[in-house]
């Protein structure tokens, strides 16, 4: 960009009321620029639509529109691959006073974001039951698991399990909703895109297994997080909706040491 710089132009590119770059010449090249970034502005408004639909519906197609910029403005995209532009929006729905009145958006978002990330995560086989059938009883507490790709945990003070299914799949109606806390897993199963509601513990349990703590550890971190939580209904969920995608030690090794 002989002329002028790059940052002066990316700058002005996601400003409307900046001034067209010094140094870009042309016929009506205000006009042109204007015209240019205009086109700019809305496709990444739109990429933004296409990744947070519940958001939308809750703030209105034209207050989204108006949204979605002051982003694209604060957030600009780092990469040319979009798939993954957006992440920052729970943050800045969090501290964007315009939305303060709602204050489930942001959990919202992170729910959207996380069926965004397992629509697009990479396709690995999961552990399948009789695999956890070979597992001595003596060796399950020291087991780490690997959750398969696509999953993610959401937490919530708000009921943003229901928020995002009313919205979603349903009339939109949030009248009669109870309004309780709820967590989330999000993943893919047989090309589908699952998001079902924890029983109080499991997020800390899901959670756990992640960050690769091992069984034992995340049985305790779930007791300490609610004494009701069920472990049996909670090993039965990652087991069944094939949650996870390896183990740590392996089967072989394990049945080696035997």
């Amino acid at each position: 960009m002989a002329g002028f710089a790059a940052m002066e132009f990316a700058a002005a590119l996601l400003d409307r009321t900046a001034p067209t770059p010094a140094g870009m010449a042309g016929n009506d090249i205000a006009g042109r620029f204007g015209i240019y970034r205009s086109n700019v502005l809305t496709g990444l408004a739109r990429s933004l639509e296409g990744r947070f639909p519940v958001v939308q519906r809750l703030v209105g197609d034209t207050f989204f529109a108006a949204l979605a910029e002051a982003f694209v403005v604060r957030h600009p995209p780092s990469s040319p691959v979009l798939l993954a532009y957006g992440v920052a929006m729970p943050d800045f729905l969090a501290g964007f006073a315009p939305v303060a009145a709602l204050p489930y958006l942001a959990d919202v978002a992170a729910l959207e974001l996380a069926r965004g990330h397992a629509f697009h995560a990479a396709d690995a086989p999961a552990l399948s039951p009789a695999g956890f059938a070979r597992l001595r009883a003596a060796d399950l507490p020291g087991i780490r698991f690997t959750l398969h790709p696509s999953v993610s945990v959401v937490r919530s003070v708000h009921p943003v399990v229901s928020i995002w299914a009313v919205n979603a799949q349903g009339d939109g109606d949030m009248a009669n909703m109870v309004w309780q806390a709820e967590d989330a897993v999000v993943f893919r199963a047989d090309l589908e895109l699952m998001t079902e509601r924890l029983d109080p513990g499991e997020a800390v349990f899901l959670a756990c297994l992640g960050a690769h703590g091992t069984l034992g550890d995340a049985l305790a971190a779930a007791v300490a997080d609610d004494a009701d939580f069920d472990a049996g209904k909670a090993l039965a969920r990652l087991i069944g909706q094939g949650l996870v995608r390896s183990l740590f030690p392996s089967l072989t090794i394990l049945e080696d040491m035997a």
